[in-house]
């Protein structure tokens, strides 16, 4: 039974769970950032539609999911990102790719 689970977690780790993922179309393989920016879409184009009916009620909920899909896309876009560093001092940082996980346009 034990045994049974292992490959499961290990056929899982390495083909990823197709149905709940989200498949990004530049690596080929699930994704869970790409799986969270894709629900805080829905959720933000839901509670934009809904904030036309009751303005009042909902400027809190919306302005949350507005900032909710504003952070998975940063944390979906860092995924590329190999280094960054922060310098207090000079008020500057700077971020590093790897080439191999540039991502390009077709």
């Amino acid at each position: 039974m034990l045994e049974k689970i292992k490959s499961l977690f290990l056929i899982s780790n390495e083909k990823g769970l197709p149905l709940p993922m989200a498949h990004d179309a530049t690596t080929g393989k699930p994704s869970i950032t790409l799986l969270i920016f894709f629900t805080a879409l829905v959720l933000t184009t839901g509670s934009l539609i809904a904030f036309h009916f009751e303005p009042e009620k909902l400027l809190q909920p919306c302005i949350l999911t507005l900032s909710f899909l504003a952070m998975s896309f940063v944390f979906y876009r860092m995924r590329s990102l190999d280094k960054v560093k922060f310098d207090l001092d000079d008020k500057s940082f700077e971020l590093d790719a790897s080439e191999d996980k540039e991502i390009t346009k077709s």
